[in-house]
């Protein structure tokens, strides 16, 4: 599998992908989630809950067959007053820079989703006077093709320290 970075026209999303002709993918917004909290007694966990949640689909030919997502980072985001997002204002956890995760499969019946789905969150509060979110850039890596692979190791607690030698390993 070869692979490939690539920005998107959208200015949201870079990704790493295997193939050879490039077809802008689509950033599209699915949800947007504001939570303020009002603290009447003080804790070491307040403000945890606050922000901005958004939830993204990245779709698109290029798209199809992705199989994780991850490392997620978002550069800049402004409101229409001029408020940086990004700005963690305490010692809220975040997610891990270098994550990733497996694209979910569909359950039960469930229709196959069109794209990508994530989660991005913004640990600033826009300011009041907002009406909108001008500016949100940033990047996420999307391995697409390949096909995953499961290895047996018979009795792995006797092999700890120990290479794992498979045929289904080797490139």
């Amino acid at each position: 599998m070869t692979q490939r970075t690539r920005c998107l026209a959208a200015g949201l999303i870079c990704g790493v992908l295997s193939a050879s002709a490039w077809a802008e993918p689509v950033v599209s917004l699915l949800k947007l989630t504001e939570t303020r909290e009002v603290v009447k007694e003080k804790s070491s966990f307040d403000g945890w809950n606050t922000g901005i949640k958004l939830k993204l689909r990245v779709s698109g030919d290029e798209i199809k067959g992705a199989r994780q997502y991850g490392k997620i980072k978002i550069d800049k985001a402004v409101d229409d007053a001029g408020t940086d997002l990004t700005k963690n204002t305490g010692d809220r956890p975040m997610r891990s820079p270098d994550q990733m995760d497996e694209v979910q499969k569909p359950f039960g019946n469930e229709k196959k989703p069109e794209g990508v789905e994530f989660e991005v969150e913004l640990p600033n509060l826009p300011a009041r006077s907002a009406k909108t979110l001008t500016l949100v850039q940033g990047s996420i890596t999307l391995i697409v093709g390949g096909e995953q692979k499961f290895v047996k190791v018979p009795k792995l607690g006797s092999h700890l320290g120990e290479t794992v030698e498979s045929p289904d390993l080797k490139a």
